[in-house]
């Protein structure tokens, strides 16, 4: 059903996009396909970079604040990448989460949304072709299959392409066969263990949910000496660059995710213009064969650019062409070879190019005259793409689609386009190298700065040389504590720091001090208005502490290393934070002393405790184990330094996953605190290796340390309702009263004791 919404008319129009992170294959093209569009509809841009709500790694929940943002003040409508939304919550959530969002028209990607039109693939459809592929081509059967989230409905659908491919064909459904993945290569680690070590399941194929599962499984079968497709083939979905250039290269299913992006912001600015937009849209997929199923042949063929498309035959038959219709057909082949990173005004550019060459081989010249001709044009454009650092191989795709005759023109053309290649290649090594010099120079005075002023500064003066065009910070004015689960609360009072564009620095004397709408991202009239912007919000935060925002509009970045950069900006605007802390604290003249020894005491925790456990990390341990050492000498101590490890911390993380086994060393840390004195330095090295230095213990102090652990333990693993038991082993090396003693020398000495009694326990 057709899907029409009343809005109201503005000067331009603002749309917002909702996508995970930035540095991903799949959010890069969708990012490519909208941008184009703004561009070209002459609208604004927002970009919200949460992630997926309920997931459960690290700090990614504090992403998803910038989502409140989202509202009628700020956007005219909004395009959203519904399976991130959903990868980790279930269908009432996932509808409750829109919900809020009723009053903005919605164009939803990847998943339906029931009442939000939509732009959408045949999953299920798209699996049935490669398990046909595998089944018809490679008379494969047995097949396994790794999933995705099965609260993703994308990841559903495509398991139901599974199982109805094996009906298909008479293949008994064998659920042995079929493992969820998670998400990294642990995950698929545990799926190629639970397949072939526990269940023990003859594999021919295995068919993975995306393209990270299948190439994490690809690499898990190379360690254990399983080669890829000879012993097992895999098939993955997504067609992400890395599968291209994998080796062995991955068969795969390509989404047209450019143009799915292009498709879903073109409703959506019809959408806020008042139009009428079609309720749901399907786009076709393709099956991508590379050598990974088996194929090597295709495999060879598609890596020199001939790969089949849809296009290619248009372009052979039709020569004598009118304009339009070689705008079209350059069109045509730009989608057809991948150029989906390219700019607008990039591939304007080079439907210009495509459309001069063919000019100029529709003109009815002898060979040699064409070559005269065609040549220098064809060098002329490809020394312009290495200019601009694009990588110039394209062509090598591009010159097999606009050649029909001519065969020695063609061998010269990619004669002349394999070494200019080689050409762009090393010159943008050097460009590499020499934007990563600068990159470290601007992190370096970034991560060095001791002010919010300073920062600012440096921001101000260096982010526009990077390729940010316009920049703005705004901070909250108190701090907010924001952990997993809570409700986040829009602060009331924000301060907009820092502020420029392409026109120069905005002019806020000491900033605008909450005096802005609450819901607004910034004040009125300070983003640029005589033009079109693509702005990007990032949330800035500190572990739990949210500290504010930023939004940037970038021009030719790698927006991985915009997201670097953000995570060094947080972490120095937190650092400024507890300096300012400081500064105000010296100016209380009665309680001087005791906060800047209270400030200071939270710099050094940060440089000297361990996150996870509280004790002390490496460095703290080291240190504040050599004072002891020498109060040790000077009081005529003697003492003890074990060296303890905690056992099986490897299994734990494979089998249970990486929560359990952070569990698993919190625990053990809690237990060693329990174990030793007040007095006792105790310190976590890395990883599962902790250290404890004891003065004025002796042997049979050690005794009581090791009866006392031992009972801790015991009743840790009674209580503690987990499928494993904590096991901790230690090795313990003697100092005396004498002095001279070496911490490091003493540590090798307690790490010996313990590698005889791993020995001993076989493990």
């Amino acid at each position: 059903m057709p899907v029409k919404i009343k809005s109201v008319k503005k000067k331009r129009l603002t749309i917002g996009f909702q996508i995970s992170n930035l540095y991903d294959d799949y959010p890069k093209q969708l990012l490519s396909g909208i941008i184009d569009v703004a561009r070209e509809r002459d609208v604004n841009l927002l970009v919200f970079p949460g992630e997926s709500p309920g997931s459960p790694h690290g700090f990614d929940y504090q992403s998803n604040v910038i989502y409140e943002y989202i509202n009628n003040n700020n956007v005219d409508a909004l395009v959203f990448t519904s399976s991130v939304i959903s990868e980790y919550i279930s269908g009432e959530e996932f509808l409750n989460f829109f919900r809020k969002y009723h009053s903005l028209p919605m164009v939803s990607m990847a998943v339906r949304v029931e009442g939000v039109p939509g732009v959408f693939i045949h999953n299920k459809d798209s699996v049935m072709l490669s398990m046909q592929h595998l089944i018809e081509k490679h008379n494969f059967r047995k097949i396994a299959f790794i999933q995705g989230s099965h609260k993703n409905p994308e990841s559903t659908e495509r398991y139901m392409g599974y199982l109805e491919a094996l009906e298909k064909y008479g293949i008994p459904f064998d659920p042995g066969l079929v493992v969820e993945g998670g998400h990294g290569g642990v995950s698929q680690k545990h799926a190629v263990d639970e397949l072939l070590d526990v269940r023990r399941r003859h594999v021919e194929a295995i068919v993975a949910s995306n393209d990270r599962k299948a190439l994490d499984v690809i690499r898990e079968l190379e360690q254990r000496g399983i080669r890829v497709p000879a012993n097992i083939a895999v098939i993955g979905f997504d067609n992400i660059t890395e599968a291209r250039f994998n080796i062995p290269s991955l068969t795969t299913i390509r989404q047209p995710l450019y143009q799915q992006a292009r498709v879903a912001m073109e409703m959506a600015v019809n959408l806020a213009g008042g139009l009428e937009v079609p309720g749901s849209l399907y786009l076709p997929t393709e099956l991508i064969v590379r050598a990974s199923c088996g194929c090597l042949k295709e495999s060879l063929a598609e890596r020199v650019g001939i790969e089949e498309s849809p296009l290619s035959e248009l372009v052979l038959i039709k020569k004598q062409t009118a304009g339009e219709k070689k705008d079209m057909i350059a069109a045509g082949i730009i989608n057809s070879v991948g150029a989906n990173e390219f700019s607008f005004e990039e591939k304007r550019q080079l439907t210009l190019a495509i459309r001069e060459l063919l000019d100029i081989l529709e003109g009815k010249k002898s060979p040699d005259d064409m070559a005269a001709r065609f040549l220098p044009v064809l060098n002329d454009i490809l020394e312009k793409q290495v200019k601009i650092s694009r990588d110039a191989s394209i062509w090598l795709k591009i010159l097999p689609l606009i050649f029909k005759n001519n065969d020695e023109l063609y061998r010269k053309s990619v004669m002349l386009t394999s070494e200019l290649c080689i050409t762009g290649q090393a010159i943008q090594r050097l460009r590499l190298e020499k934007r990563v010099h600068f990159i470290r120079e601007i992190a370096g005075k970034i991560v060095s700065t001791v002010s919010t002023g300073e920062l600012m500064t440096v921001l101000r003066e260096k982010l526009p040389l990077i390729g940010i065009k316009s920049c703005y910070v705004v901070l909250f004015e108190n701090k907010m504590k924001h952990k997993r689960g809570e409700r986040w609360e829009l602060p009331h009072k924000r301060n907009l720091l820092m502020g420029y564009d392409d026109f120069g620095a905005v002019q806020y004397g000491q900033g605008i001090k909450g005096n802005f709408p609450r819901d607004s991202i910034l004040p009125d009239n300070v983003m640029p208005v005589s033009r079109q912007f693509c702005m990007f919000i990032h949330p800035v935060y500190f572990m739990e502490e949210q500290l504010g925002y930023m939004v940037m509009e970038l021009i030719d970045m790698d927006r991985g290393i915009y997201e670097l950069l953000l995570t060094q900006v947080s972490s120095s605007i937190k650092s400024a934070g507890l300096y300012a802390d400081r500064e105000k604290s010296e100016k209380k003249l009665s309680r001087a002393l005791r906060d800047l020894e209270k400030s200071n005491g939270k710099l050094q925790a940060i440089s000297v405790r361990d996150e996870l456990t509280g004790l002390y990390n490496r460095r703290g341990f080291l240190d504040y184990a050599r004072n002891n050492l020498l109060l040790a000498e000077r009081l005529n101590k003697e003492g003890l330094v074990l060296y303890i490890d905690l056992d099986g911390l490897k299994t734990i993380n494979d089998r249970y996953g990486h929560g359990e086994g952070d569990y698993a060393i919190s625990k053990s840390a809690e237990i060693l605190k329990a174990s030793f004195r007040k007095s006792d330095i105790i310190g976590r090295l890395g990883g599962d290796e902790f250290a404890v230095l004891s003065v004025g213990a002796d042997s049979r102090m050690l005794k009581k340390f090791s009866e006392r652990l031992e009972k801790n333990l015991l009743h840790a693993n009674s209580k503690s309702g987990k499928p494993f038991v904590l096991s901790l082993t230690f090795g313990a090396a003697l100092f005396s009263a004498e002095g001279g003693s070496d911490i490091d020398k003493l540590l090798s000495a307690a790490d010996k004791e313990l590698y005889k009694k791993k020995k001993n326990k076989n493990i």
